[in-house]
């Protein structure tokens, strides 16, 4: 009898202990495209770096990319790629993943590879209008040969 109620403790403590563990709580694994300081940003200018910062994800090495969308100057074109460490759980981690050019436009998806928590990602833009400012050499040359003709013709009248 005593044996049965042992037995039977045994069990209750261990359906008990293994339901704790099941319903428990993971903190919410995230995303975001981030500024130098890796707070959140998802607008990006040509010349701004795109910073990665990843929340709670499992401890261990972890696959990312930035693919173009198909509104952006890249469309389907994966611009960026590689890995980083998460080296406790949970923790966050941010990182210089890329630095905008002349050739990117429109809207691109950022995607993170986790092996517990699957497959996470995040879309950012990047407002392509370059501030053009006119450079004065063609306009200054031209008028320096004008004067240079001018005060040639007006030495040689004389």
């Amino acid at each position: 009898m005593k044996k049965n109620v042992l037995i039977l403790s045994v069990f209750i403590f261990l359906l008990v202990f293994t339901s704790a563990i099941v319903s428990a709580e993971f903190p919410p694994v995230s995303v975001l495209t981030a500024d130098t300081d890796c707070s959140a940003k998802d607008n990006y200018n040509v010349g701004d770096s795109v910073y990665i910062n990843v929340t709670n994800f499992g401890t261990g090495s972890h696959i990312w990319s930035i693919i173009g969308q198909g509104n952006s100057c890249n469309p389907n074109v994966t611009i960026a790629g590689g890995s980083f460490f998460v080296p406790s759980y949970p923790s966050s981690v941010c990182f210089n993943a890329y630095n905008i050019t002349l050739d990117n436009c429109g809207e691109y998806n950022v995607t993170v590879y986790d092996w517990f928590f699957g497959t996470q990602s995040t879309d950012y833009h990047v407002d392509n209008e370059v501030i053009y400012v006119p450079e004065f050499g063609l306009i200054a040359g031209t008028i320096t040969i004008m004067g240079a003709l001018l005060a040639f013709l007006l030495i040689r009248k004389n």
